[in-house]
């Protein structure tokens, strides 16, 4: 996880820069593997692996306690990406509540879509 956040996850791009190695993606094979690319590739292995992880993470996280509202904002997060991170289309399950909690969620969501993508 602490790669992931500060962009340090090995990828086949970073590996032909250093050593030489095929950028492409191995499961692909058609674009280079770069973190980006990691997280939206199409290949049917790729996109089953991912949502396998994710359903993992959603457990993971209810089994620890998480409470429902952020696991569910997790997953709208996770379900809604769009390619403009500046669009107002994405809309946050908790937007217009007037509950704190809520309040610091929506911003928290906003934040994330906007700046982290």
């Amino acid at each position: 996880m602490a790669k992931l956040i500060h962009g340090l996850v090995n990828t086949n791009r970073q590996n032909h820069l250093l050593y030489g190695h095929s950028s492409l993606c191995p499961i692909c094979q058609l674009e280079d593997e770069t973190l980006p690319h990691v997280f939206t590739c199409s290949h049917p292995d790729a996109v089953a692996n991912r949502q396998k992880r994710l359903e993992e993470l959603y457990k993971d996280l209810e089994n620890n306690g998480t409470p429902t509202k952020l696991i569910q904002a997790i997953q709208q997060g996770f379900s809604s990406q769009h390619p403009d991170p500046t669009s107002i289309t994405t809309r946050a399950l908790t937007a217009g509540s007037l509950y704190g909690p809520d309040a610091v969620l929506t911003t928290s969501f906003y934040e994330q879509v906007r700046h982290i993508g």
